[in-house]
Parts: structure tokens; C-alpha cells; sequence
């Protein structure tokens, strides 16, 4: 799940990937997570 401010999410998806794990950038907003099996949540910086 990406947030404003979020890091790194394209290396998460990268090292998934590397494992054999189909994953995709689902932003914070998207209310049906139903066709996901597990949800991981980046680092990050703060706001302001």
C-alpha cells in the first residue's frame, strides 16, 4: 500500500518478485483489498 510519502515501494515489489511473489502498488485510497492475500507497508518519510 502506498502513502504520500512513502519509500521504496518499487524495491518491495522488486524483492517480491524475486521470490516468486505477484504483487502490484495498490494506493492508500483503494478500499477493496479483497484479492489480496497480505498487504505490506513501505518505509517512509514524514509530512511538513
Amino acid at each position: 500500500v502506498v502513502f504520500p510519502g512513502s519509500n521504496c515501494e518499487h524495491d518491495v515489489v522488486h524483492a517480491l518478485g524475486l521470490v516468486g511473489v505477484e504483487s502490484e502498488l495498490v494506493w492508500h485510497r483503494e478500499t477493496d483489498l479483497e484479492d489480496f492475500a497480505g498487504v505490506v507497508l513501505p518505509g517512509g518519510f514524514a509530512h511538513g
